[in-house]
């Protein structure tokens, strides 16, 4: 401990968080900072990708229409997310539930995978795509980044000509609507939030 003189330990006191944060903030707007990058650097495998959600009923408002006035209704279009088994921790490598949900049919599949990373989901993927009764012809997932890299990008682009990608808008659950009732009744009834 240091010995400090009667006033100072007095003054101390009576400092409010509010005083400390301002002296502290002057202190540390002088250190040299790491340049941010910033939302025109984000992800921008992303960028060209169209946000909507994928339409089921011609009569629904806001629905992801294929071109204007033409809706899709032959299976393929898939939305697709990811359910995280990690408990009340999610640090270190934990078990994911990849889940594929075709619009029209209601078809679900689910693989387990280890961990987020490029090699685990293009092997999910691959699992998933024997399984399929119908060729995919566009998937609709979410704006996470074990999505949207270079490396699932390219897979794509390589094992399903044609394929269209599009994405659910940031904060709105409703755009994979399917998906996340899925998540609940097949996925998290089953396993619960255990890791």
């Amino acid at each position: 401990m240091l010995d400090l003189p009667a006033l100072i330990e007095e003054h101390l006191k009576d400092i409010s968080r509010a005083t400390v944060a301002r002296v502290l903030s002057k202190h540390r707007s002088m250190q040299r900072r790491v340049p941010q990058r910033g939302p025109e650097r984000a992800n921008q495998v992303r960028k060209n990708v169209p946000m909507g959600r994928i339409a089921w009923d011609i009569g629904e408002p806001g629905h992801f229409e294929v071109e204007p006035g033409h809706f899709e209704v032959e299976p393929g279009h898939f939305e697709v997310d990811l359910v995280h088994h990690c408990g009340s921790s999610a640090t270190g490598d934990y078990v994911h539930t990849l889940q594929m949900i075709d619009v029209a049919t209601g078809w679900s599949e689910r693989v387990a995978v280890l961990g987020r990373s490029q090699r685990a989901m293009e092997v999910g993927f691959r699992h998933i795509l024997h399984r399929l009764p119908f060729p995919v012809k566009q998937l609709h997932p979410d704006n996470g980044s074990e999505f949207f890299n270079q490396h699932l990008i390219r897979f794509w682009g390589e094992e399903i000509t044609g394929l269209r990608l599009s994405r659910s808008r940031p904060y709105h659950k409703n755009d994979t609507r399917m998906m996340e009732q899925k998540n609940d009744t097949l996925v998290r009834q089953y396993f619960g939030q255990r890791r």
